[in-house]
């Protein structure tokens, strides 16, 4: 009899694992390999999703567009492998600095999307603040030893209640640009 009870145990310890396995799989087959920040592909539907959810309860979501400063010459300068450090620790900042609600996507080369559901743009602009800090006091190493400070910009946008989550997009994109256009290392709302 306690035989069949551990038997039966390791068995549902087996198949416990095997789930935890599969969601491990599924989160890491969603994610950039380089920032381990979501994949942009994944964007439309969690956006869609979180659209319709603050339609539903009134309650606004923030995004912010994150552009790391003077990226080309990172890679000129630097080389490649240098660029990709920089992206990597961006990456890791961004997933250390937000709440477990949060999304933060890897938009394209050297941007990001963070998606803040049920939070309006006074918390989001907080939230700039402590990144725009922890990019800014963060060393990054290189292979060679040597070590690089860079900066960001970022755009901050509050949802307007329109159905068309693009249009908050947009608009972070355009204070993104204003915040690179009057000086870089800050945010624009």
């Amino acid at each position: 009899e306690s035989i069949q009870k551990i038997t039966a145990l390791a068995n549902e310890c087996g198949w416990l694992l095997g789930q935890v396995a599969d969601q491990n799989l599924e989160a890491s087959a969603r994610e950039d390999a380089l920032t381990s920040l979501i994949e942009r592909r994944f964007l439309a539907p969690i956006m869609q999703n979180e659209t319709q959810m603050a339609m539903k309860t009134q309650s606004p979501y923030s995004v912010m567009m994150i552009d790391v400063d003077n990226f080309k010459s990172v890679n000129d300068i630097h080389g490649h492998q240098a660029g990709d450090a920089v992206l990597s620790s961006i990456g890791h900042i961004l997933k250390r600095s937000l709440r477990v609600t949060d999304y933060a996507f890897r938009y394209g080369g050297e941007e990001f999307l963070i998606l803040m559901p049920e939070t309006p743009a006074s918390n989001a602009i907080r939230a700039a603040d402590k990144l725009l800090d922890k990019v800014r006091n963060a060393s990054i190493t290189l292979d060679n030893g040597r070590h690089l400070k860079v900066s960001v910009s970022i755009g901050i946008a509050q949802f307007d209640k329109h159905p068309d989550f693009e249009q908050v997009i947009k608009h972070a994109d355009e204070k993104l640009y204003e915040a690179k256009h009057n000086g870089k290392d800050r945010y624009e709302i």
